[in-house]
C-alpha cells in the first residue's frame, strides 16, 4: 500500500472537513464525502478503481484510528460501514430519507478516516485553513450574516496592528438595543467607537503553521481560538485553530 505524506495526509483532512461542512449544511449531500474517499483510494492503490475496489487499501489504512473498530458513536465497525456506504451509494433511489441516512453514514466513515490521518505534530496539522476574517469596513450586517451563515461564534480581524476576535456575544449585546437597524449600517469601525456600547474585541493569540502542538492547549486560557500567520509576515492570515479541531 503506498505511505501517505504528510502534506497529503494534511490535504485529505482539510478535504474530508470541508465535505462534512457541506454535508453538515445540506443533509442529503454525501457525494462530496465519496469524491474525497475515492481520491484517497486512487492515492493508495496507485491507480483509478470503483469505490468498492478501493475497500481493502482504505479498510486497511483506516486501522491507524482506534475508531476503525467502534466506528464511532454508532458502534459499527469500519469494514461495515465502507461496506454499507458502498451498496447504498449503487442503490439508484439518493433522495428524501434515503439520501440522509447515506450522508449520516458518508460523516461517520469521514470521521474515522480523518482520525487516522493524525500526525499530532503541528499546528498546520490541525487548523482550518483560508478562514472567513471579519475587516473594519465591513458593515455589522455583513459580519452578523457571515456568523450565522456559517455558525461561527469568533471572526478573526487584523485591528491596531495586530489580529484580534470579533465575537457573537459582542455583537448581540452591541445589536441589542432601540437603534438597532442603525447599528446594523455601521462599519465594525465605527461600532467600535460609540462610547460604552461599543463592540469589544477579544484579544487572540497568534502563532505559525510550524508551531509544535506540545504546550499548545496552555494559550487557548485567554482565547477560543487561535490566530495562524504565515511565517515573517504576521498580517497575513493562514488558518485559525480552536478546541473544536482538536476533538
Amino acid at each position: 500500500m503506498t505511505e501517505l505524506t504528510e502534506d497529503q495526509r494534511r490535504y485529505f483532512r482539510n478535504a474530508f472537513k470541508q465535505a462534512r461542512e457541506k454535508a453538515f449544511q445540506d443533509a442529503e449531500s454525501f457525494d462530496e464525502i465519496i469524491f474525497v474517499v475515492e481520491r484517497l483510494g486512487s492515492i493508495l492503490c496507485d491507480e483509478t478503481r470503483t469505490l468498492g475496489g478501493y475497500r481493502d487499501k482504505i479498510v486497511e489504512f483506516a486501522k491507524d484510528s482506534p475508531l476503525c473498530c467502534t466506528g464511532g458513536d454508532l458502534h459499527t465497525p469500519f469494514p461495515i460501514l465502507y461496506k454499507i456506504v458502498t451498496n447504498a451509494r449503487n442503490d439508484a433511489m439518493h433522495q428524501g430519507a434515503f439520501a440522509r441516512h447515506l450522508t449520516a453514514h458518508c460523516i461517520e466513515l469521514a470521521l474515522v478516516l480523518e482520525d487516522a490521518m493524525r500526525m499530532h505534530k503541528t499546528v498546520s496539522d490541525f487548523m482550518v485553513m483560508n478562514p472567513i476574517c471579519a475587516e473594519m469596513w465591513l458593515p455589522i450586517s455583513i459580519i452578523r450574516q457571515q456568523m450565522l451563515a456559517n455558525s461561527f461564534s469568533y471572526l478573526p480581524v487584523f485591528c491596531d496592528d495586530g489580529w484580534q476576535l470579533v465575537s457573537d456575544l459582542a455583537i448581540v449585546r452591541y445589536l441589542t438595543c432601540p437603534e438597532r437597524n442603525s447599528r446594523m449600517i455601521k462599519t465594525l469601525s465605527e461600532a467600535l467607537q460609540i462610547g460604552q456600547e461599543s463592540i469589544v474585541l477579544t484579544k487572540v493569540t497568534c502563532c505559525v503553521s510550524s508551531t509544535l502542538m506540545d504546550g499548545l492547549l496552555a494559550s487557548f486560557q485567554d482565547s477560543q481560538c487561535l490566530v495562524v500567520c504565515r511565517e515573517n509576515c504576521p498580517k497575513d492570515i493562514v488558518g485559525i485553530l480552536t478546541p473544536f479541531d482538536l476533538l
